[in-house]
């Protein structure tokens, strides 16, 4: 059984609440839907985005003071959305409607889903090159704001605009929303265990590991994921510091894989042997080909974000490479090198 959850919120200046709300929620073993994690395929992307809030039971929207993007009058027009977007648009008196806009009007309009809105319009600076757009269309968005308070349901309504109230409010109000809980035991294959306790005087290094992974620097690389290294002399414990992370903070990700990585053809071949049903158990786990099953797995990590792979022993030029360029194919999870 699946409970879907559509989350909205503009990527210019909300794109951290809705990662973190995101990750809470699958933490709940919820499916998250979000605009930054779906192919746009043959079809626009408000027509998307229409299917993809149709199939969920529920939508959180995070909603701030930016406007964001907004489709043209020909994708509006280009199916039939089932929505009265010209009587919408005159009642909250603005000339078109963005896409987090039209996120909220399908899902509590059409599809009549539960709806939570958080406006969360405290401390937020857009992005700098969309300021001057912003202040242009700013009236826009406050006239869509009053709107939503007006029709939106009271109790499904949270105002962040006290000073006191942020992330970490935002999480907690997520947390104690009436959505089901269907977590079970994630995929983990990190085959070393624990030293907790016997685990000393490397607190420090942890701290640091879930730093960089958390907070990249974004001039690292110019991907959508950014792989670390943990590197020096062999014995110093790398490894066992990646392992050890890893067991700390596994309730954070969706999924945690241990990857040897001596060459390329290793990787390849341990990266397929995750369709395997110990593993992610996917419908291509009895496929001949790897590169069936390869594929397979890569469509995995990219349609569920939230994961850590850790490559470990990358000692060779040719193994590194592979693994930097195959960030180059992945989005949405963490990668972890010790070399």
């Amino acid at each position: 059984m699946s409970y879907k959850v559509f989350i909205s919120a503009t990527t210019y200046d909300l794109k951290e609440h809705r990662e973190e709300v995101a990750r809470v929620l699958r933490r709940k073993g919820l499916e998250v839907v979000e605009q930054a994690h779906f192919e746009q395929g043959d079809h626009t992307l408000l027509k998307k985005l229409d299917d993809k809030i149709g199939a969920c039971q529920a939508a959180i929207l995070v909603v701030g003071d930016t406007f964001g993007d907004a489709p043209f009058d020909e994708q509006v027009n280009a199916h039939d959305h089932g929505v009265d977007f010209e009587g919408i648009c005159k009642e909250i008196d603005i000339p078109y409607l963005s896409y987090t806009q039209w996120e909220y009007v399908l899902a509590k309009k059409k599809y009549k889903i539960p709806t939570y809105v958080f406006l969360h319009q405290t401390d937020i600076v857009p992005a700098e090159h969309i300021k001057n757009r912003t202040e242009e269309v700013a009236p826009f968005q406050k006239a869509y704001i009053e709107w939503v308070k007006r029709f939106g349901e009271d109790r499904n309504i949270i105002d962040y605009n006290a000073a006191d109230k942020g992330l970490k409010q935002l999480i907690e109000d997520v947390l104690v929303l009436n959505l089901p809980t269907f977590r079970s035991d994630i995929p983990f294959s990190i085959p070393f265990n624990s030293l907790q306790d016997m685990f000393i005087g490397r607190n420090e290094d942890l701290a640091a590991l879930r730093k960089s992974l958390t907070n990249p620097d974004k001039k690292q690389v110019a991907t959508s994921i950014y792989p670390n290294a943990l590197y020096g002399l062999g014995g110093i414990g790398k490894t066992r510091l990646a392992a050890e992370y890893a067991h700390r903070y596994k309730s954070e990700y969706t999924a945690l894989f241990f990857i040897n990585s001596d060459d390329v053809s290793g990787i390849e071949s341990n990266l397929a042997d995750l369709c395997r049903a110990t593993a992610l158990n996917l419908d291509q786990r009895d496929a001949i080909e790897q590169e069936i099953k390869f594929n397979a797995v890569i469509n995995w990590l990219n349609t569920n974000p939230g994961w850590l792979l850790l490559f470990d022993n990358a000692d060779k030029d040719e193994s590194v490479t592979y693994v930097k360029e195959l960030t180059t194919k992945l989005h949405g999870g963490h990668i972890l090198i010790t070399s």
